[in-house]
């Protein structure tokens, strides 16, 4: 093929493209005649929209080579934001819609047309091709008019299977945004998976409205509104890709990324005169955000990212290398990569939490078992069940008392054994009843001064309890003696503190075995690491430097105050 001003050669059977002709503004008397004098018409670009409404021409002239008429029936194919009659050697072979002098005089037409070349008309040698044409229903703010204008065998207009190949993803767009939107219906804690049954959901939106044109040939005034649909889905699909990848990699400023992609994103479609030029930066924009937070999160060394940066690296390249073109041709195989990259992470972090949760659920299991063990121990029935023994033969009443406190607290270990967060209201009721069983024991008077704690924050259980209990295991208490636990509790920064104050015994066994680390704080220390790994301190100390042998004991336990209320 080669191009001249207005003349067009047609050496093969191959389409003809024509885009520069000789243009006129305004309607003109009998310029479709072959032979019009059309000298003073200006050459200029057809694919640029006209710079105002109404009635215009285009004329160029097009020579036929003797091989070419072989691939006959021949035809024109226009597909332009106008209505349109078409003359070969001034005589009309079809139209699209109807020319119109006003608005209300057009009807029209289809953004694509094609109309058939008679073949005693498509003959070897130069010929002219006249087109006639108003555009009162197009947007004066659009840049382009007229996508295309070629002159060739019928046959090379047909679509293609290729010109259907985007369609061929939305079926896996869409079985994502099913099974995602499962996942985050069952666990709406799960952000990232609404977001991306969103994300994918605007991605099939995206690609059915692109390959709208090849389904539905729709008439020319639908355009603009095709347009200005894809703008918006694209400007959702940037802010809801951005919002996934900082919320799933936990990037920090949450917020800021988003701002700064929507700022840019509304900059783009404002300043951008041309629709696929706002497109193409707005697909830059929010490959080039996500990347750069994906590669934060690869730092950072968070699960799946390395196949995130993978997905969008490779958008990224695509992007670059195709231009305008990306969102029509190479949009659903490049950002389907991307999102397969995106179940990887989602499946590796599934597999991580799944493991987690499975460690969890033996370290809870192990956890209650400890717990029972501690408290259903020969060593502590045995002493029990003697002392329950000795206030029967003494005081039957009391006896009977003291049996209805054991069972009691053996009910309420029971009830608490399988949690992993109780209320401290729960917690200190365990306590009192342990107290109030030691109190048979040791026949002395025990209290436990709580003023001022808030009971309805949580706390991992038998806490309290073990700190309690180690103070009759490591002590010596004499008989007939009042003995007076104190909790206080401050919350400062996000942290809540308690302070336990038990009373002191002989030095030989509470200097020695109560500071030690034994069973009763490892226990400790495996509930507190359960429920705030590395977010919690335990100190277990005298009160003070002095050495004396009734030296009450401290110990302090600081937790974060935003344990999961879920845990309940």
């Amino acid at each position: 093929m080669m191009v001249y001003p207005s003349l067009v050669w047609a050496e093969s059977h191959e389409p003809i493209s024509i885009h520069e002709a000789r243009v006129r503004m305004g309607d003109a008397t009998g310029a479709e005649r072959p032979h019009f004098d059309d000298a003073d018409w200006p050459e200029r670009l057809l694919y640029r929209a006209p710079d105002s409404r109404g009635i215009y021409w285009i004329r160029t002239r097009i020579r036929i080579s003797p091989d070419a008429v072989h691939h006959r029936p021949a035809g024109v194919l226009l597909s332009a934001l106008a209505s349109a009659e078409m003359f070969w050697d001034g005589v009309r072979i079809g139209r699209k819609g109807q020319v119109g002098a006003a608005a209300e005089d057009e009807q029209p037409g289809p953004l694509r047309s094609t109309v058939h070349i008679p073949d005693s008309l498509y003959t070897p040698g130069e010929h002219v091709l006249a087109i006639r044409l108003s555009n009162h229903h197009m947007p004066l703010d659009f840049e382009y008019s007229l996508y295309g204008l070629i002159v060739g065998p019928l046959a090379a207009f047909e679509r293609t299977p290729i010109d259907y190949f985007p369609l061929l993803f939305v079926g896996g767009f869409l079985f994502i945004v099913v099974y995602a939107g499962l996942l985050f219906v069952l666990d709406p804690t799960r952000r990232s998976l609404g977001i991306l049954a969103l994300f994918c959901l605007i991605i099939s939106f995206v690609i059915g409205t692109e390959s709208l044109r090849v389904l539905y040939n729709y008439t020319y005034d639908w355009h603009a509104l095709r347009i200005h649909a894809i703008t918006g889905l694209t400007a959702a699909m940037g802010l809801l890709l951005v919002a996934f990848v900082v919320i799933h990699f936990d990037v920090p400023g949450k917020k800021r990324w988003l701002a700064i992609v929507a700022a840019i994103t509304v900059a783009t479609i404002t300043l951008v005169a041309s629709s696929d030029g706002a497109v193409y930066g707005m697909y830059f924009v929010m490959t080039c955000a996500a990347l750069i937070a994906t590669i934060w999160a690869v730092h950072a060394g968070r699960t799946g990212a390395k196949l995130a940066c993978g997905g969008l690296a490779l958008c990224l390249v695509a992007l670059l290398s195709t231009g305008t073109g990306f969102s029509s041709g190479y949009f659903s195989p490049a950002f389907s990569v991307f999102v397969v990259g995106l179940l990887g992470t989602l499946a590796a972090r599934h597999h991580r939490e799944e493991t987690r949760r499975r460690k969890a659920e033996l370290r809870q299991s192990q956890l209650e078992t400890e717990l029972l063990k501690r408290h259903i121990q020969p060593h502590f029935l045995m002493n029990t069940l003697t002392a329950a023994m000795e206030w029967i033969e003494a005081q039957p009443d009391k006896g009977v008392d003291f049996l209805h406190s054991v069972a009691h607290l053996l009910n309420r270990l029971h009830a608490i054994s399988g949690s992993r967060l109780i209320r401290v209201e729960e917690e200190l009721r365990v306590c009192q009843a342990y107290v109030e069983v030691m109190g048979f024991r040791t026949d002395t008077d025990c209290r436990i001064d709580t003023t001022g704690v808030n009971k309805d924050a949580l706390i991992p259980p038998a806490v309290f309890h073990t700190i309690v209990e180690n103070s009759f295991t490591h002590n010596s208490y004499a008989s007939g003696c009042n003995i007076g636990f104190t909790l206080r509790e401050t919350v400062t920064a996000g942290r809540r503190s308690y302070h336990w104050t038990s009373p002191g015994g002989t030095e030989d066994i509470h200097r020695q075995k109560h500071a030690r680390d034994g069973t009763g704080l490892r226990y400790i220390r495996a509930r507190l690491d359960d429920v705030a790994p590395g977010r919690w301190e335990l100190h277990s100390k005298p009160c003070t430097s002095s050495s004396a042998p009734n030296a009450d004991w401290c110990t302090i336990i600081v937790l974060p105050v935003d344990l999961a209320q879920t845990e309940i």
